[in-house]
């Protein structure tokens, strides 16, 4: 039980200091922007909940209350930015993100965890890099073109 304590509380770490940079940039993000901040803070917060109280534990109950409670309380605040529809988004996605770490935790026990606890901290890790490079071109209101040739066309 200790390891996942630990990695929990590194994994909140990364999540405060990543919404901490957020905060810092917030009056520079329009609402798009600011709805993608409460879905994936609510998402991440209570996806990495419900997992890590369902692994160690194995009770799904307490995973989803948990993961669904974090979840909203990381979903709703920084859905603010986005306006109304922001708030929702957050309303939306940490419950669910709590009840999908928890069906995680509880499908993946049985399973090799030394393989999939470095390939969550991976996908977490990117995540919070994801919306860190989101927001800082948005602050920045660097255009960033892609150009990409169409493959299909002879």
């Amino acid at each position: 039980m200790l390891p996942y304590i630990i990695l929990y509380i590194i994994f909140f770490i990364v999540i405060i200091a990543v919404s901490f940079y957020v905060y810092k940039l917030r009056n520079k993000l329009d609402e798009m922007h600011g709805m993608m901040v409460g879905m994936t803070f609510g998402m991440a917060a209570g996806l990495i909940t419900g997992t890590l109280i369902t692994i160690p534990t194995g009770n799904f109950l307490y995973g989803v209350v948990f993961g669904s409670i974090i979840g909203l309380i990381f979903g709703i605040p920084f859905g603010k930015l986005g306006g109304h529809l922001g708030i929702m988004e957050g309303v939306i996605a940490g419950p669910m993100g709590g009840m999908m770490g928890a069906m995680l935790g509880q499908m993946i026990r049985p399973f090799n965890l030394e393989i999939f606890i470095p390939f969550f901290t991976a996908i977490f890790l990117l995540i919070m890099f994801g919306i860190s490079y989101a927001v800082n071109c948005n602050a920045s209101k660097k255009k960033v073109k892609l150009n990409f040739q169409n493959t299909f066309s002879y």
